[in-house]
């Protein structure tokens, strides 16, 4: 176990672009440097560290769902348990009657779709006010309900009153992200349609041609396409494909007409098909197996490993707009799609969980969804603008810090602090160009000729790990600030909150490697800030 004891002394200041010098073997190996030399050690492709960096250089990683669609103008789903609205045709059923579902039975009919003000440019001015980098548009949810005029469906907004069936929320969606520089993301289940198994009860061939036309459609006519977001491989009883499916062989079909067709558009495969980004709550990015960046492969992405030689992105969906009985509260329901009887998350909570998302190296996801007239409420307008406002109030400038910074794990860095500095951060960002490499960190102050005392303690060692350093996550936890149980890692980006209030005699900060995959390491950057957010003014 690593103890306060252990850490190296504070002997040497650094300023930006220092370089720490080499280390002995021995030292490294009594401080629990695992410094063995695996050969290349895998990091991310240029578009992989586009993504993961975001659009808003203050804000970084994070992206938006808005799930809209039929679902969202079923009045009888205003008192559906548990989720609000239902997320598919088949758990639908029991509440179908004449009137929402008629010759569509168990999906709702296409006469409900009607968004008399639709603005898709409103949504994504609102997401720029937030800072994020995308919006990961439902195009066709799990009930098979498409947002265009598909050739390879009848159950559309074609068949809809809105604009007399001549309407396309993805040609108004495409159109506003590209004119204000939104990344465009579809969630398009290209193994779940219900209307096409359970309604029409299509063959296996014909559900394929369906679904991969439909991404060969938002590709080449609604583009272009930052991301695929698919929701897994869909399970039994087989409501979501029709039975005699090969689902390897349909999925290769679509990864083919992806990677053909848009080779810079990343899939995200939610933990089972192969893809570009991992779903996960660890902060570790090297995994034991995968497939390679931007191919076709559909093996699945494998575990997190200390010695992996795949590198994937992480992301998380954090909170929804509405979540909990007053829509403000952790905890079930979940309401994904708006819901008019609901109160929303405030300012504060959505922040929260960006700290606790983008903050612990992943790429955040929150979900914002429009709501029956096909506009984002004003009251989450404002709220977005107000979390976009106090992130950037926060970040933008640091009251102290140093940069790309190169040195061993042994020699800690040292920061210095102006006198009188009231600091609520610390964040760290561990260089990716050279793989993750830092396992294990703590960070200390000290005032005036004070002894070092710790800031933000290191993470216990995991209580077990087998020889690939696959860790075992229940034996994990986060420092005290954390808040969202993860692991030790630095990662793209780390944000910890101070063990101590009142950081006014704090003369000098220094960040301590513990442990590391090689003797040198890289920090990107190391840094304090000061909180500044409205809702606390």
């Amino acid at each position: 176990d690593v103890s306060f004891g252990s850490l190296p002394p504070p002997t040497l200041r650094w300023s930006p672009l220092a370089s720490w010098g080499k280390t002995k073997m021995a030292t490294i190996a009594a401080l629990g440097v695992l410094a063995a030399s695996v050969g290349q050690r895998p990091t991310p492709t240029a578009r992989q560290m586009q993504w993961m960096s975001g659009t808003d250089p203050i804000v970084g990683g994070f992206s938006q769902f808005a799930h809209f669609g039929i679902n969202t103008f079923w009045a009888e789903g205003d008192n559906f348990d548990p989720n609000g609205t239902y997320h598919d045709c088949v758990s639908n059923a029991k509440y179908c009657d004449d009137e929402s579902c008629g010759p569509y039975a168990p999906c709702l009919r296409p006469e409900l779709f009607n968004p008399v003000n639709l603005s898709a440019e409103q949504w994504v001015l609102a997401a720029k006010e937030l800072g994020v980098q995308e919006i990961c548009l439902t195009a066709q949810h799990e009930g098979g309900f498409a947002l265009w005029p598909s050739a390879y469906t009848n159950y559309s907004v074609a068949s809809s009153p809105w604009k007399d069936g001549k309407g396309d929320v993805l040609r108004d969606f495409a159109d506003a992200c590209n004119k204000h520089g939104i990344g465009i993301c579809y969630y398009l289940h290209p193994m779940c349609d219900h209307y096409s198994t359970v309604v029409q009860k299509v063959t296996p061939e014909q559900f394929s041609e369906q679904q991969v036309g439909k991404i060969r459609e938002a590709v080449t006519k609604y583009g272009p396409v930052s991301r695929f977001w698919f929701d897994g491989k869909g399970k039994a009883p087989l409501d979501r494909y029709p039975a005699g499916l090969d689902t390897v062989a349909h999925f290769q079909k679509v990864l083919d007409t992806i990677r053909t067709l848009s080779p810079e558009t990343l899939v995200t495969g939610y933990r089972e098909w192969g893809g570009d980004i991992a779903s996960s709550y660890q902060t570790l990015n090297l995994y034991d197996a995968g497939p390679p960046p931007n191919s076709t492969s559909v093996i699945e992405v494998g575990k997190p490993a200390e010695n992996g030689t795949h590198f994937f992105p992480l992301e998380q969906v954090g909170i929804c707009m509405q979540e909990g009985r007053d829509g403000n509260t952790n905890g079930s329901p979940t309401y994904w799609f708006y819901h008019p009887l609901v109160g929303h998350a405030n300012a504060s909570r959505i922040y929260d969980s960006w700290l606790h998302l983008v903050g612990h190296g992943e790429v955040g996801m929150i979900n914002i969804p429009p709501d029956r007239n096909g506009q984002i409420p004003e009251a989450y307008v404002e709220v977005m603008a107000t979390v976009g406002k106090g992130i950037r109030d926060t970040f933008t400038t640091p009251l102290a810090s140093l940069s790309d910074v190169a040195g061993t794990c042994a020699q800690p860095v040292v920061l210095d602090i102006p006198k009188g500095t009231q600091f609520d951060y610390v964040q760290t960002k561990e260089d990716f160009t050279h793989s993750q490499l830092i396992m294990n960190y703590s960070v200390e102050y000290r005032t005036a000729a004070g002894p070092w005392l710790p800031l933000v303690p290191p993470v216990p060692p995991p209580k077990s790990s087998d020889s690939l350093g696959h860790i075992d996550r229940g034996s994990l936890r986060d420092r005290p600030a954390g808040a969202d149980p993860r692991d030790s890692h630095v990662g793209f980006r780390r944000i910890d909150t101070p063990i101590i209030a009142d950081t006014t005699e704090v003369s000098q900060i220094r960040f301590s490697c513990l442990r590391a995959l090689e003797e040198q390491i890289y920090l990107k950057s190391f840094g304090v800030f000061k909180k500044n957010v409205p809702w606390e003014q």
